[in-house]
C-alpha cells in the first residue's frame, strides 16, 4: 500500500496499524533521494527499539516538517485482514489507547464477574448448565483477547 504524509508541524508522527492476526509489517520510505530505509515489525519477536509495542504496534514515521513523504506499507497476517491505519503524534495514540484499555478493562471485568457468579452457582446447585456457561464465557473472553490483539501482551510468543 502506498500513502503520503504531510507534516505541517514539527512533531514526531507515528503510524498505528490495528488488525487482528498481524504477523509482519514492513514500512519503507525514501530517506535520501534514491535510497530507501525501512522499519520492520514481527509479531512476538524482539523488534526495532523505535517501535512502541502495545496491543497494536506504533511505527515511527520519518516525516520532515513542511514536506510530503511517501511511504510503502507491506503487511502479512494469518487471516483475512481489515486494517485501520492512523497517523498522529504519540500523545494522541496513547490517549486513544488509554481510553480503549479502560473500556476493555470494564468488559473483561464483567466477564470475570459473570464467570465467578456462575461458578458459585454450579458449586452450590450442582447444575452442569452453569459450568457450561462458565466455559462459554471463558472462551468468548479468549476470542475477544485474540481479536483485540491483547493475547500477545499477556502471553508473548516464545523466542526463536
Amino acid at each position: 500500500m502506498k500513502f503520503d504524509v504531510d507534516n505541517p508541524v514539527d512533531e514526531h508522527l507515528y503510524l498505528s496499524v490495528a488488525s487482528s492476526g498481524l504477523q509482519e509489517i514492513d514500512l519503507y520510505y525514501e530517506s535520501v533521494p534514491g535510497q530507501f530505509s525501512n522499519v520492520s515489525y514481527r509479531a512476538g519477536a524482539g523488534n526495532d527499539k523505535q517501535i512502541i509495542q502495545s496491543n497494536m504496534p506504533l511505527l515511527p514515521l520519518h516525516a520532515p516538517q513542511g514536506q510530503r513523504t511517501t511511504y510503502y506499507l507491506r503487511v502479512t497476517g494469518n487471516a483475512v485482514m481489515q486494517l485501520r491505519l492512523e497517523v498522529a503524534s504519540i500523545e494522541y495514540h496513547l490517549e486513544m489507547q488509554h481510553e480503549d484499555d479502560f473500556i476493555n478493562g470494564i468488559f473483561y471485568g464483567v466477564l470475570v464477574a459473570l464467570m465467578i457468579y456462575n461458578l458459585f452457582a454450579f458449586l452450590t446447585l450442582r447444575d452442569h448448565t452453569y459450568l457450561l456457561y462458565v466455559l462459554y464465557i471463558l472462551f468468548s473472553g479468549i476470542s475477544t483477547l485474540i481479536l483485540n490483539n491483547y493475547i500477545l501482551v499477556f502471553f508473548p510468543a516464545p523466542a526463536g
